[in-house]
């Protein structure tokens, strides 16, 4: 089995979510992990463990994002906007990036390229297994 993607929807109207939840959880690579009409992006996370959250764009407090990239940097956030067709990619720093016409497609798009990028990064690291020189 691939390795899956956890995924949490937050502060998206119902049918949004549900349309969002069908989704997502059709692809084997990703794992819905939780919703909840409330929670801040910070609690989700670290209830849930997720990789990435998806929340309504005109939802998000002031500095929750940057809240959340201070204890875990390496969480994405997708902002859709109401209508399903827009959205916000915050990374950390917070950093965003417009995504333009928002697709089903473009969302699951989206998720995978990230994860592959962060894949790439954490094999590109230096690891922690530093030897003297003589292999031990």
């Amino acid at each position: 089995m691939p390795l899956q993607t956890q995924i949490v929807l937050l502060k998206i109207p119902q049918l949004q979510r549900e349309i969002l939840q069908d989704r997502l959880s059709a692809e084997p690579d990703f794992r819905v992990v939780g919703t909840a009409e409330e929670l801040n992006l910070s609690a989700a996370v670290t209830e849930t463990e997720a990789d990435f959250v998806i929340v309504g764009a005109g939802r998000l407090g002031p500095g929750e994002v940057a809240a959340l990239h201070e204890t875990h940097p390496a969480v994405k956030v997708l902002a859709v906007s109401a209508n399903g067709r827009q959205g916000l990619l915050y990374e950390l720093r917070p950093y965003r990036v417009l995504m333009g016409d928002l697709t089903s497609d473009a969302v699951v798009d989206a998720i995978r390229a990230l994860r592959r990028s962060a894949r790439a990064a954490s094999l590109d690291a230096p690891q922690d297994n530093a030897t003297n020189g003589d292999g031990r």
